[in-house]
């Protein structure tokens, strides 16, 4: 069955390289996917429910807090969250080998709830096998399938307690900048869903676009950015109707050109403020 899995998987990477994905060695750490910037070590952030006061959002009750915590070279090691009396919500640890590579996740929550996920790495690390376990004794994998310049290509799903036609597959493409312009996900019930990407000349996302498997649009989601690369707006459509529209607004920023306040309106109602510190190395 695993030799079969592995077969069905490459094969599916080989279909994709064939039909054209380009892309180049990606070096994206966690600390770059989660738009730092500088050597940050720690950032704490506290959510507050906001109030309008005299016309201004203002911050309310502290909802919780998360505390991220990283290593020098920006992998992600550890997240926590906390309610507004400091109460442990949830506890997210992350182990990596000599080689850098994420093997054993842990995920505790306030409810009793535990999830260890452990990677094996196979075909050169172009295949990433997770095992997720769960207290109650469940178990999922998920294959995800990288091509030679290290960027996800394909993603599979094994449920023991379904069979193997009844798994959902997706699939990426990237351009030469090695930014995602195609995702497509195959439901084993619901048919295809397709989404196109779109970038402005700094490389940040503004057009999102989805289309089912009958060419029907779906959603599609442009975004604004400001001078500092920070998303200041989101508008969601369908049928040329408006579904949501989100604006935000930054406060000051560090030295580093990381934000350190948000304040986010959706729909025109205030949705939620943020502050944010950070230390560095």
């Amino acid at each position: 069955m695993l030799t079969k899995l592995y077969a069905s998987c490459l094969g599916a990477l080989v279909l994709l390289l064939l039909l054209g994905a380009t892309t180049f060695k990606m070096s994206v750490n966690d600390r770059e996917k989660d738009n730092l910037r500088g050597p940050v070590k720690t950032v704490t952030e506290k959510e507050y429910r906001p109030v309008l006061v005299n016309g201004k959002i203002e911050k309310g009750n502290l909802l919780f807090t998360n505390i991220s915590s990283y290593t020098v070279d920006g992998r992600l090691i550890k997240k926590s969250f906390q309610s507004q009396d400091g109460e442990l919500i949830q506890l997210d640890t992350f182990i990596y080998n000599n080689q850098k590579q994420l093997i054993r996740s842990d995920h505790t929550s306030s409810l009793k709830q535990h999830k260890w996920i452990t990677y094996r790495y196979v075909e050169d690390s172009l295949l990433v096998r997770s095992t997720h376990e769960y207290a109650n004794g469940r178990k999922m994998d998920k294959i995800q399938l990288f091509n030679a310049e290290g960027y996800l290509v394909a993603f599979y799903e094994v449920h023991p307690w379904k069979p193997d036609a009844e798994s959902n597959k997706e699939y990426y493409r990237y351009d030469s900048h090695g930014r995602k312009t195609e995702t497509h996900i195959d439901y084993f019930d619901k048919g295809t869903i397709k989404i196109f990407y779109e970038y402005d000349a700094n490389g940040n996302l503004t057009d999102e676009r989805e289309f089912f498997s009958d060419s029907a649009p779906g959603r599609f989601r442009k975004s604004e950015y400001n001078e500092h690369n920070h998303v200041v707006k989101h508008v969601v459509t369908q049928d040329g109707n408006i579904l949501t529209t989100e604006i935000t607004s930054y406060g000051t920023y560090d030295a580093k050109g990381n934000y350190l306040q948000y304040s986010m309106f959706v729909d025109g109602m205030p949705y939620t403020i943020r502050d944010r510190v950070i230390s560095y190395y």
